[in-house]
């Protein structure tokens, strides 16, 4: 049987895409099954591959369209909520509960 050299061959395994990419191949399963999800993007990317017997095989296209997605960030935009700072959280739950109290009082709960 005729084996292509390495460059040539259209499938990767995962140990080959981790080497690659500089990362584990725990790391690829896991952008496999979950995805990663980049900072500007609400929907995760998942990267394709096909699965023969117990392994994956990733085309060399798909790891190209992964990292194309993930370097455009597509997906949709997330709005970072603004955070109010702890002093003024204590604030308003202390304003709250003095609310409350007030409101109870006047119905004769104490």
């Amino acid at each position: 049987m005729h084996k292509q050299p390495a460059q040539q061959c259209p499938w990767l395994g995962t140990a080959e895409v981790a080497t690659m990419l500089g990362v584990t191949d725990e790391t690829i399963r896991c952008w496999i099954h979950r995805g990663i999800r980049p900072m500007n993007c609400a929907i995760p990317i998942r990267l394709r591959c096909t699965r023969l017997g117990k392994r994956y095989r990733i085309r060399r296209e798909w790891l190209d369209e992964f990292q194309q997605a993930l370097d455009a960030g597509t997906g949709v935009e997330v709005e970072v909520p603004k955070v109010e700072p702890v002093d003024e959280q204590r604030e308003r739950a202390i304003r709250a509960k003095e609310e409350a109290a007030r409101r109870l009082g006047r119905r004769g709960v104490k």
